[in-house]
C-alpha cells in the first residue's frame, strides 16, 4: 500500500511545526529585548534625575547648614 499523494513524510509536519515555533520564539525574544531596552532607558533617565535632585538638595542644605549651626 502506498502513502496518499501529497502528504509527504510524517516527520515533515513535525519539522514544519518546530520551524514555526522557532520563528515565534525569535519574534517574542526580539519584542522582549525591545521592551527591556526601553525600560533600561527609562530607569537610566530616572536615575539621572534622582542624582541631580540629590545634588541640588545637598547644595541647598549646605547653604542653610552654616547659618543654622552657628551660635
Amino acid at each position: 500500500m502506498d502513502a496518499p499523494a501529497g502528504l509527504g513524510l510524517s516527520c515533515q509536519l513535525s519539522a514544519a511545526a518546530v520551524d514555526a515555533a522557532h520563528g515565534e520564539v525569535a519574534a517574542f525574544t526580539t519584542g522582549l529585548a525591545i521592551q527591556v531596552n526601553a525600560r533600561t532607558a527609562g530607569v537610566t533617565q530616572a536615575d539621572s534625575g534622582y542624582l541631580a535632585n540629590e545634588a541640588a538638595s545637598a547644595d541647598v542644605l549646605a547653604a542653610v547648614a552654616p547659618s543654622v549651626t552657628r551660635v
